[in-house]
């Protein structure tokens, strides 16, 4: 059996109130970055990049093989971001979704778009109207 491995960038690991103290301890002294450095599109360009080649490089240590697709953490995506990508040459990315407040950049609704030498993958995106009691509810999901 074969397993394809990507990229996935965090900049740090996320606090979260739901976890034990000593967990969220450990995240944050053992986190890259700080906790209000927490998405890709609250970083410098030059954040991004540093990020992108070393996770490139540890998953090359690891597999033996250079990824060729991204997604950021919780679909945090500005134009420095795209940027980073390409001059790392990662060719495919999957950060892009309209529906999330994290995503800066959007190209495209649910259809593959390849700009400044990289395909998006959008995350799909439906939308849905529920008619209850007579009032129509718009969600986007």
């Amino acid at each position: 059996m074969k397993q394809d491995v990507q990229l996935h960038t965090h900049p740090s690991w996320r606090v979260d109130p739901r976890d034990d103290e000593w967990l969220n301890n450990f995240k944050g002294k053992n986190s890259r970055l700080p906790q209000h450095k927490d998405l890709m599109a609250k970083l410098t360009f030059d954040e991004q990049y540093d990020l992108v080649i070393e996770g490139i490089s540890l998953l090359e240590k690891w597999i033996g093989k250079k990824p060729i697709a991204h997604r950021s953490g919780g679909y945090s995506i500005n134009q420095d971001t795209i940027l980073a990508l390409t001059n790392a040459n990662i060719k495919i990315d999957s950060s892009m979704n309209v529906a999330h407040k994290n995503s800066e950049v959007n190209w495209t609704i649910n259809k593959v778009k390849e700009r400044d030498n990289l395909f998006e993958f959008p995350v799909t995106v439906y939308d849905l109207t529920l008619q209850l009691l007579g009032k129509k509810f718009g969600l986007r999901k």
